[in-house]
């Protein structure tokens, strides 16, 4: 979290100094961390679940700061807002793998927490995405994600459509 005006002042004054190049690297560092901290806490959520993910077994516990589940639900629980937007972000900037590949490490917690609209939210974002790039197995998962989190909401008609979509691609 950072306060408004350390943000503002932030965005006007340091931001404009920065070269591009060097602010892209620094969104690409961002998600990736993030996403890292997102997936390693899914993990710890859901360990049984079958995963689509960037990140190995390995990879993900020699990283993670987590030392148990209820450290990893108290870390998204607090974050779960900033990676909705980070989300949102990496499909504006044309960072489609990183935003379904954010969507899917969220989706555990989601689940757990039933917080239907940021799922749908960046589950939306991951179909958009995943379309964008001709991504279909990708698109098929994040469908399917998406028919889930509509259907466990309560809205088995549009989960219908998602999941025959997902169908058709799986």
């Amino acid at each position: 979290a950072m306060h408004d005006l350390l943000r503002e002042f932030a965005r006007d004054r340091v931001l404009p100094e920065i070269a591009v190049d060097e602010r892209d690297a620094a969104v690409l560092r961002l998600l990736d961390h993030n996403l890292l901290l997102a997936e390693s806490c899914g993990r710890l959520i859901e360990p049984r679940r079958y995963r689509v993910s960037p990140f190995s077994e390995d990879s993900v516990s020699q990283s993670t700061r987590f030392a148990d589940r209820a450290t990893a639900l108290e870390w998204i629980q607090a974050e779960w807002p900033a990676l909705v937007d980070l989300c949102r972000m990496a499909a504006a900037r044309g960072l489609h793998s990183r935003c379904w590949q954010l969507s899917f490490a969220l989706r555990d917690y989601f689940f757990l927490a039933k917080l239907w609209e940021p799922w749908i939210d960046t589950h939306r974002a991951a179909v958009m995405s995943a379309r964008a790039v001709g991504a279909d197995g990708e698109l098929a998962t994040a469908l399917n994600s998406l028919g889930i989190a509509l259907a466990d909401r309560g809205d088995l008609t549009s989960a219908v459509g998602h999941y025959q979509e997902a169908l058709k691609l799986f």
